[in-house]
């Protein structure tokens, strides 16, 4: 589920039946807080998750996997349900794709044996851009800052959580540890910035298994 820019609506995905990966047992919806109005939108994808919202309000991204169109992530205009195809990711829903704060590109991790690494596709032209290869193989979670500056990721087994300036691309490791001295031990998860872009939430799992 993701909020709408100004926080007045909520999407989210509801399943419906009992074939979880069967084509229409899967329906996008948008709710408005103010007057409980559920809006839905069906598509013939058999399985996605995890809509993010434009920062412009104007679109939301889906990805999704299909047997019978291109797996992928997915361009959904908010107000229609109109869909397009943007670009090919093997198992999109495994990493997701997130906005850049203007709403004319959208960031997304490329995995492989080697080297994980992020890239940029730009609406405008549909050019992809790599801005950053990360020496390990894993990065499990990206946020670009609300001013488009900085771009926060984890990344690694053992996980190291850096910020990456949108701007030089040069990179900063961000050390955390609880105040009792115990380190992470399995990765941050769902790294969230605030409106004001001057802190992010993380939710992350100490050796001790406390999240």
């Amino acid at each position: 589920a993701d909020w709408s820019p100004d926080g007045r609506s909520l999407v989210l995905v509801s399943i419906r039946g009992n074939g979880k990966t069967m084509a229409g047992n899967r329906v996008l919806e948008t709710v408005d807080l103010a007057t409980g109005q559920h809006t839905e939108f069906r598509f013939p994808f058999g399985f996605f998750f995890n809509p993010r919202w434009s920062p412009d309000g104007r679109a939301i991204l889906l990805p999704a996997d299909n047997r019978y169109r291109p797996s992928g992530i997915y361009f959904v205009d908010a107000e229609t349900g109109a869909f397009k195809f943007l670009f090919t990711r093997r198992s999109p829903n495994q990493m997701g794709a997130e906005w850049s704060a203007n709403s004319q590109s959208i960031f997304y991790v490329v995995l492989d044996s080697l080297h994980a690494s992020i890239w940029r596709y730009d609406l405008a032209d549909s050019s992809q851009h790599l801005i950053y290869q990360s020496a390990t193989t894993m990065i499990q979670s990206i946020a670009p800052s609300k001013d488009g500056k900085f771009l926060a990721l984890s990344e690694g087994r053992v996980p190291v959580l850096k910020l990456l300036s949108l701007g030089d691309g040069s990179t900063r490791d961000l050390p955390f540890v609880r105040s009792d001295g115990e380190s992470v031990a399995r990765g941050y998860y769902s790294l969230n910035w605030t409106p004001d872009g001057e802190v992010f939430a993380i939710r992350l799992r100490f050796k001790s298994g406390v999240i």
